[in-house]
């Protein structure tokens, strides 16, 4: 016999009819991975660019005062740069030698490899760009935060630095910067609903790197 309810019609019921037997947090990631309207938001040719832009934050900063967005918002990137770049200077985890790019181009073994190497220039520039703008910042930053509210109400972007942080499972001697992240870059991006802070604070990383990879290719 039925429960009265009719039969589910779509992978979200089903998940919210069985919430007895599955924690609200894991419920709220399957639903995301599951439910039929991402597969519809993700058809990007009926998708828009201001539909888009917005449902991915790729917006201005919004004050949560006022409600003007850009303007002098941008400002606060400048200490949130800083902060991110001050984490370089905390105590870290053991990090392998092989894994560091910042050991690798100081060493006179570095130096000589990308001395007129622009092919490897391309891959640093291109590693960036889709680990920073097109990958961990959109993903993360995003496509996630913006609704991760549904499952963790106001503590939304401390749930969104945590899982960041567990992404780096396969570089753990990062996880407790990108623990920090979630101050520098979750909290500001949540604050005033917009992905690009989180993008231009973690690309600033990006652009040093790349300026050291030039400055050694035209050596």
């Amino acid at each position: 016999m039925g429960d009265g309810k009719g039969e589910p019609k779509s992978n979200a019921e089903i998940i919210q009819r069985s919430s007895f037997r599955v924690p609200r947090f894991l419920r709220y990631f399957l639903q995301l991975c599951t439910d039929s309207s991402w597969i519809r938001f993700f058809r990007l040719a009926s998708l828009s660019w201001p539909i888009l832009k917005n449902a991915l934050w790729l917006r201005a900063p919004r004050s949560p005062r006022t409600g003007r967005r850009g303007g002098r918002l941008w400002l606060m990137l400048i200490p949130l740069v800083l902060a991110l770049a001050a984490e370089e200077f905390l105590p870290k985890l053991p990090t392998p030698v092989l894994r560091d790019l910042t050991i690798f181009l100081g060493s006179d073994a570095g130096q000589s490899f990308m001395s007129g190497n622009w092919g490897w220039l391309a891959v640093i520039v291109a590693m960036s760009v889709f680990n920073t703008v097109l990958g961990e910042e959109l993903l993360f930053r995003g496509l996630l935060l913006p609704r991760m509210s549904g499952a963790f109400g106001r503590w939304d972007w401390v749930a969104n630095g945590v899982l960041f942080a567990a992404y780096h499972l396969h570089v753990t001697w990062v996880i407790p910067q990108a623990l920090l992240d979630t101050f520098i870059v979750a909290y500001p991006s949540r604050r005033y609903q917009s992905a690009l802070i989180g993008i231009a604070v973690h690309s600033a990383q990006s652009v040093f790197f790349i300026a050291i990879a030039v400055a050694l290719v035209l050596r």
